[in-house]
């Protein structure tokens, strides 16, 4: 594949996503050598060479990528070591927009070509009249309810403390306890 670290930078690489072999993106950060400064960096592959995207710099790590074919738009997720800070951004060509600033845990997850975003215990979704809205609060769940993977809004797996849970569109239940 190559080096794709720029002179002086080291090239940190959290995640790949994409819809198709020709539309596969790679997100992370580029950390100066001498650990003075790192930047949020993301790579596209157009099905034959990866590319940076020319975004704005911002200290930021990516960490996690969705997609939401209803609202044609990329999101992704990115964490600031300086502030604790996450942050969910809309990705368009190489234009990054801030939707979302937080402390709590963040993440962006697909299921079934939607995007769906993790904060503390609350999921959101996006359309593009409204941009986030809340679609499910898992506030009063005593379990902690997080990292949300699943097949359909019925059927989602979580992390939970102590243990995998399962939510059936009503309730989580705890399905293995670690």
């Amino acid at each position: 594949l190559g080096n794709f670290s720029p002179a002086g930078e080291d090239l940190v690489i959290q995640g790949l996503w994409g819809t198709s072999a020709t539309d596969l993106y790679a997100f992370g950060f580029l950390d100066k050598r001498d650990r003075t400064g790192y930047r949020g960096c993301i790579m596209k592959y157009n099905g034959s060479q990866w590319s940076f995207l020319s975004i704005d710099t911002l200290s930021l790590n990516f960490l996690s990528m969705g997609y939401d074919k209803d609202a044609q738009k990329y999101f992704l997720h990115a964490y600031q070591s300086e502030s604790g800070n996450q942050f969910i951004y809309e990705l368009s060509g190489n234009k990054l927009t801030k939707l979302y600033e937080s402390k709590e845990e963040t993440k962006v997850f697909n299921m079934n070509n939607k995007a769906y975003f993790m904060v503390g215990k609350k999921i959101y979704k996006y359309n593009n009249n409204d941009g986030l809205y809340v679609w499910k609060d898992f506030s009063s769940f005593t379990m902690y309810a997080g990292i949300f993977e699943g097949r359909s809004e019925k059927d989602i797996f979580t992390i939970n403390w102590g243990g995998i849970g399962h939510y059936n569109g009503s309730d989580v239940t705890m399905l293995f306890q670690t």
